[in-house]
């Protein structure tokens, strides 16, 4: 067999592998977004709440930043998927 062919071969079952783990990590996101979904509708249905007896606190509202900041970063992510 040839230098070329080898290396073909060689490419082609490179390929194979690549497309094996492209599904594979389109699977996991597709799970991920989905338990993403789950937990944003069970805050929106107000199974998932917050702490409010620290509200008090001169501090509290600097230390829920990054919350909403992930919170926000997840709707945008499924907003993105959304047809």
């Amino acid at each position: 067999m040839s230098d070329e062919c080898q290396e073909c071969q060689r490419l082609d079952k490179a390929l194979e592998r690549l497309l094996g783990r492209a599904e594979t990590a389109k699977a996991d996101a597709d799970r991920l977004r989905a338990a993403l979904r789950g937990l944003m509708m069970m805050i929106e249905n107000g199974y998932l709440v917050r702490d409010t007896r620290k509200d008090g606190e001169s501090d509290y509202v600097f230390r829920m930043i990054p919350l909403v900041k992930a919170l926000a970063e997840a709707e945008a992510a499924l907003a993105k998927e959304e047809p």
